[in-house]
């Protein structure tokens, strides 16, 4: 079957569909500019925020403290899908993403089998977000994801792609045990290590099946990413790709290229891909793309073998 796109309007947000007969992709341009939905073969794989539906925010203020101000009368909200963030987190005013970026509405545009969206100009940052989301047969979608600086100063930030899906999943990520890092402050991350992380064949396994509050950080020997999770007498496995910097001499604005978040209030699990940390001088931009690959798998894979399943590169 080709790829088809129309419009549609998902969880009460006006947006499009991208879809063929193995997955049905849900883009909505406002809040964020978000992959809202990811179905394969009709199983939804995305979180999204229910008490929020269909919310759009309007982001018009006088002044700088006047944005502060909403931010903290919004506060942190989720929404759910897979969105840009920019790094480091500790550089966003009042601890929440800068609104522009995070809950402002992205100008859309289409090509073929693509749609691209395009940030407003973020008051807090002086950047733009562009992201490309496009779908190939078989389960393939390629994510490209820009920041520009469009102020009048160097921005030294990065790309940070967070995507929530549903619970119950394995997330598997090329590295040892000794290379998983909890992150301070995110629930006692250090006391839950033994009982949901291990190694098995070559990756570290992260169980994320219960509300319980954790978070990872881990370098990956290599940029792969794979995220497995339970469909009835199968799996459905998303391998995910990714550039890791030159030669592995990047620097990562929370120290780690890959993140794992498990919620411990709402039904749903973070995998966060960052690109390396970039100064960014006034007119210049910084690019970051990926691949996911979507398929079936039998129950209780192994990684490896998961990997050559989901791969073209089955070596």
């Amino acid at each position: 079957m080709a790829i088809e796109l129309e419009p549609q309007f998902y969880s009460g947000w006006e947006g499009f569909r991208l879809y063929d007969d193995v997955l049905d992709a849900g883009i909505i341009p406002a809040p964020g500019g978000r992959l809202i939905s990811l179905k394969y073969k009709g199983t939804e794989l995305l979180f999204v925020q229910s008490e929020h539906e269909g919310e759009n925010l309007t982001l018009e203020f006088s002044d700088l403290e006047e944005l502060r101000a909403a931010k903290l009368d919004i506060g942190f909200r989720v929404w759910g899908g897979d969105k840009t963030w920019v790094a480091p987190q500790s550089d966003w005013w009042e601890a929440i993403p800068p609104l522009d970026l995070d809950a402002g509405h992205y100008a859309p545009g289409i090509e073929d089998n693509a749609v691209f969206l395009l940030s407003p100009v973020c008051r807090e940052t002086g950047l733009r977000i562009m992201r490309r989301i496009e779908m190939h047969p078989g389960g393939e979608l390629y994510l490209c994801q820009q920041l520009r600086n469009v102020s009048t100063a160097d921005v030294e930030r990065g790309i940070w792609d967070v995507t929530q899906m549903l619970r119950p999943c394995d997330v598997y990520i090329p590295a040892k045990l000794e290379h998983v890092n909890p992150v301070v402050g995110e629930g006692d991350s250090a006391a839950h290590m033994p009982t949901v992380v291990s190694a098995r064949d070559g990756w570290v396994r992260i169980r994320c099946d219960a509300a319980v509050h954790f978070k990872y950080g881990i370098v990956p020997a290599r940029g792969e990413l794979l995220v497995v999770r339970p469909n009835g007498d199968h799996s459905i496995g998303m391998l995910r790709t990714f550039d890791t910097g030159s030669n592995g001499q990047a620097q990562f604005a929370h120290g780690a290229q890959v993140e794992v978040y498990n919620s411990p209030a709402m039904n749903y699990l973070e995998v966060e891909i960052h690109a390396p940390l970039q100064m960014i001088p006034p007119g210049g931009q910084v690019e970051h793309k990926q691949i996911w690959r979507i398929g079936q798998l039998p129950l209780d894979v192994d990684p490896q073998e998961a990997r050559r399943l989901l791969s073209t590169d089955p070596q």
